[in-house]
């Protein structure tokens, strides 16, 4: 199979995957606001491009496959998040799931822990941080808490160097977001897009 292969054969699955999570948004979604955003080839396309990027960055099959889970409800989360503020419980579920299976599934084939020691160090970590900044500031909600332990399960599975980059590179746009002036017009701003932008940046750029 050479280079252009992989990727394109997981851009397809992703364009399947992301069809199937835009009805599953539709169905989660309490407005028919910005009705355009559910559409199901705007939900296929999206997430193809991020399976194709993933297949041709991600050198491990077993990363390939976890981070791929995490994208399926990404687009979902940050659509739903972006219109109408908040994190479906359901969809984080699965992320949770789907993210947790492959960790341990890859632990298994491997005869070793160290992954998922560390993926499970990450969700531990960065839902202690995330709920502390929602109880010091209550800029944070409780999805958004939820959010926070699903990347940090999924990002440190890959290294640690990926958490730290993507969750700093989540807070950066969070904040240039607000520099656009949403603050001053007395809008609120979701986290989720930003947050999970930052982290699937971190392991794209990482090679994986």
């Amino acid at each position: 199979m050479d280079h252009w292969t992989h990727p394109l054969i997981w851009g397809l699955l992703g364009a399947m995957a992301g069809a199937v999570g835009s009805r599953g948004t539709r169905m989660l979604a309490a407005s028919s606001d910005d009705a355009e955003l559910f559409s199901t080839w705007i939900g296929a396309l999206m997430t193809a491009i991020l399976f194709g990027a993933l297949g041709w960055q991600t050198s491990s099959t077993e990363n390939l496959v976890l981070v791929s889970c995490l994208v399926v409800v990404a687009i979902p989360l940050a659509v739903i998040d972006m219109v109408e503020m908040r994190l479906p419980n359901p969809l984080l579920a699965a992320g949770y799931l789907g993210v947790g299976a492959c960790a341990v599934a890859a632990a298994v084939a491997r005869n070793e822990c160290t992954g998922l020691g560390r993926a499970a160090v990450g969700c531990a970590v960065m839902t202690a941080m995330y709920l502390g900044l929602a109880v010091c500031t209550g800029g944070l909600g409780s999805g958004d808490v939820k959010l926070g332990g699903l990347l940090g399960m999924t990002s440190a599975w890959v290294g640690w160097p990926v958490l730290a980059v993507g969750t700093v590179l989540g807070w950066v746009m969070l904040l240039l977001v607000f520099r656009l002036g949403a603050v001053e017009r007395g809008e609120e701003v979701p986290a989720g897009p930003s947050l999970l932008a930052g982290t699937l940046i971190a392991v794209l750029g990482s090679g994986g």
